[in-house]
């Protein structure tokens, strides 16, 4: 798993420099496991600050614990000025995946 996520954390990152930056699109990152957690309130301009925290936010992500797949959507799609949400995931939810 440790592999896993360390591959992931080079992605995102690099998704945030290569394609958000650049095309000034706005972004915010929630992270699952056992609770939520979110990089900001709400989605933020691509500015360099709000990249390089937004890289140090991924950086401390960590693998384990539950699996909140529907408490993380509701979430993330509780905000109305993102533009797309990406689900990203290490396995089954917690809940019944009818309700997810």
């Amino acid at each position: 798993m440790i592999t896993v996520i360390n591959e992931l954390k080079r992605e995102l990152c690099a998704l945030l420099w290569t394609v958000l930056k650049p095309n000034k699109i706005k972004f915010n990152i929630v992270q699952f496991a056992s609770q939520i957690t979110k990089f900001r309130d709400s989605t933020v301009e691509p500015t360099y600050e709000t990249c390089l925290a937004a890289a140090e936010f991924i950086g401390n992500m960590m693998a384990g614990g539950n699996t909140c797949t529907l408490e993380a959507l509701t979430e993330a799609l509780g905000d109305e000025s993102a533009g797309a949400t990406y689900l990203v995931t290490d396995g089954k939810p917690d809940t019944s995946c009818r309700a997810v």
